[in-house]
């Protein structure tokens, strides 16, 4: 849409016609993927490259998990997966969105046993691998909240395409211990720490 209103003689179609025209001439290609029961909106997701032959590489899992939000950080089984500490394949993916931490101008007082509740996306979501945000191939794909700068996140390169926000090799290993069925239970937990433990700073 942009280079086309910075064109001197922009094409005279909708937003519709422009992105089946992209599609048609294999520059655009929708990714598909099945919104959560029940919710009205579903997400799209489109890949813009140039396809060579006719064979559409599949798309990243992750690339496809941070181009959902662009803000948010992968984590949990995702983020054991980038930095290669698991051999299994994953059978979620999850996505942080970090969540300011409140200032407080007097110390903290520590909650009694009545006042203890979960981290804030578990109120909200029955579900204990965080909020279902779509599924693709079968994957479930979950979003949660996190607090922000609690949480350490560093940039890579996923490929040539994409640059992802992850959780460092530190954090995500802190993280199997702390949310252990996200990252892929006890078996996951236990190979991450093997290969991880070199690597940690």
């Amino acid at each position: 849409r942009r280079v086309r209103d910075q064109m001197e003689n922009p094409p005279r179609t909708s937003d519709g016609g422009l992105l089946k025209f992209l599609q048609e001439i294999r520059i655009l290609r929708p990714i598909e993927v099945e919104p959560p029961i029940g919710s009205r909106a579903s997400p799209r997701f489109y890949v813009l490259d140039i396809v060579a032959g006719d064979d559409e590489p599949p798309v990243d899992p992750l690339e496809l998990l941070q181009a959902h939000r662009a803000d948010g950080v992968l984590c949990y089984f995702s983020a054991l997966v980038l930095h290669g500490l698991t051999s299994q394949p994953a059978s979620s993916h999850h996505l942080a969105l970090l969540q300011p931490r409140k200032e407080t101008a007097k110390d903290p007082v520590p909650p009694t046993k009545s006042d203890r509740k979960g981290p804030r996306d578990d109120r909200q979501s029955p579900n204990p691998l965080g909020t279902l945000a779509f599924t693709h191939d079968g994957l479930p794909y979950f979003t949660s909240r996190r607090r922000f700068p609690l949480t350490k996140v560093q940039t890579r390169y996923l490929n040539a395409r994409t640059i992802v926000r992850t959780t460092t090799i530190e954090q995500t290993l802190l993280d199997t211990l702390h949310r252990p069925q996200r990252c892929g239970g006890p078996e996951v937990v236990f190979e991450s720490w093997e290969r991880g433990l070199s690597l940690i700073d």
